[in-house]
């Protein structure tokens, strides 16, 4: 048997006999026995965090763990305690992410693999694209650069590619062109002393260009030396790292209306602040419009 322990599962006592069974978004409210309730909680905060690669159950517990499973294991699935995932799973954060889109989805498998096929690419100073892919891959995601294979813009496979920059509004602009000319989908990531702004995320002929929300700015030449910048503090990176990985995450499993494209979230080192807008695309941009040139004549509706 090959299964895996959810990612989200909760075990409460509430007194009398009575146990309160957390899957996700779902409830169950157990009344078991002071053996069965012995067992269930040795399941869930022993045996269940054990699994969490898609190999047989007989590889990752022992023979008395899989004994005190085995008249558990129909009920746990029925609950979504227990996962069939017939997509590999090989980490605990692919375990996370998996559990995540199992309970919004009836198609758990086809989704992650969908997801776990976009790769992220990182460009950009070390200091940065280092966390940040670990953020990145912490959520589950596929990550290039920063890492063992580094990327570049240039690569043209990528689902995303993420550009961060010091201050150089000119030298995004640049990139700007050349990937939306490729039509590629990208995010600017801008850092100054005081401010990192994410965004627009952008995807060619759908949403905002960084153009589209304004001609780039010249680099300061006051700028201090960057080890005293707020907005490289660890502390700091973690929080930015954190809202790149939950929207990247977002872009790529579909949930409802809200998604990142075209939106800027700009957080403020010095206020402790955190802002979010959405650009509009605009149509005659001279970057992106090509993509989804707008209508020159009049149209009757």
């Amino acid at each position: 048997m090959v299964a895996v322990g959810a990612a989200d599962v909760e075990l409460r006592t509430l007194g009398e006999g009575r146990f309160e069974l957390l899957t996700g978004a779902r409830k169950f409210v157990l009344r078991i026995t002071d053996e069965q309730e012995k067992a269930l909680s040795e399941i869930v905060t022993d045996i269940l965090p054990k699994l969490f690669r898609t190999v047989p159950v007989r590889e990752q517990v022992t023979a008395a763990e899989i004994e005190l499973l085995a008249p558990y294991v129909k009920q746990l699935a029925s609950m979504g305690v227990l996962l069939f995932p017939r997509q590999s799973i090989e980490t605990v954060a692919d375990l996370r992410l998996y559990s995540f889109i199992a309970r919004r989805t009836a198609e758990a498998d086809k989704v992650f693999g969908s997801v776990k096929a976009k790769r992220v690419t990182l460009t950009g100073p070390d200091r940065l694209t280092t966390v940040f892919a670990g953020l990145l891959r912490d959520q589950g995601l596929t990550v290039d650069g920063a890492g063992a294979h580094p990327r570049t813009e240039t690569d043209t496979d990528a689902a995303l590619t993420v550009a961060v920059s010091l201050g150089d509004e000119a030298g995004l602009d640049a990139i700007n062109r050349r990937l939306c000319g490729e039509g590629r989908s990208w995010l600017p990531v801008l850092v100054t002393p005081g401010q990192l702004r994410l965004g627009p995320w952008t995807m060619p002929g759908e949403s905002a260009c960084p153009r589209c929300y304004g001609p780039p700015r010249p680099v300061a030449d006051d700028l201090p030396a960057t080890g005293s910048w707020l907005t490289l503090q660890p502390g700091f990176l973690g929080w930015a790292g954190g809202v790149l990985a939950h929207m990247t995450m977002r872009g790529f499993v579909p949930m409802g209306a809200e998604h990142p494209w075209g939106r800027i979230t700009t957080i403020d080192a010095a206020r402790c602040e955190q802002t979010s807008v959405r650009a509009w695309r605009d149509p005659y941009c001279a970057v992106c419009a090509p993509h989804a040139p707008a209508r020159q004549e009049w149209a009757e509706v």
